[in-house]
């Protein structure tokens, strides 16, 4: 009985290994495909990606601005938007939420993408809520200033 772990253990070890490897080759294609071209046919637009510490931002006429932010909508708060002034200026294109780390587990953080695009020269102020649908109080407020030139 003693030499029974002995035994498995060499076993075990190669089958770790092997997983791990697995993991590892992976992982480095799953890099190399993000970081391939997805535009077809040439002419891609500019794109620009605001965080939530990055509120100010000059950005070219007729290129996406993505404002990223992260919440938590397994606890009901939801990220929503209002166009404060200059909405003339800017079109919003889309919201698109995904699970960091692409898992669907309860109390897992999540990052909302806005894309919008300037239309017009100016100023655009975007301010950002953080809240439950159901609740009238604001968890937090973030107001972008985005001059598109």
């Amino acid at each position: 009985m003693n030499r029974l772990p002995l035994i498995l253990s060499p076993a075990a070890f190669a089958f770790f290994a092997l997983a791990f490897s697995a993991c590892a080759r992976g992982g480095s294609e799953a890099v190399a495909d993000a970081s391939a071209p997805t535009a077809a046919g040439g002419g891609a637009q500019s794109e620009r990606i605001l965080l939530e510490g990055d509120t100010d931002a000059v950005c070219p006429l007729n290129s996406v601005l993505k404002i990223s932010l992260e919440g938590n909508a397994t606890t009901g708060y939801l990220w929503d938007f209002e166009i404060v002034s200059g909405a003339d200026k800017a079109v919003f294109l889309s919201k698109k939420s995904e699970k960091v780390g692409g898992k669907d587990l309860c109390g897992n953080p999540e990052i909302t993408d806005f894309s919008f695009k300037g239309k017009a020269p100016g100023l655009v102020k975007i301010k950002f809520l953080y809240k439950r649908p159901w609740e009238k109080v604001c968890e937090k407020e973030i107001l972008y200033n985005i001059e598109f030139k």
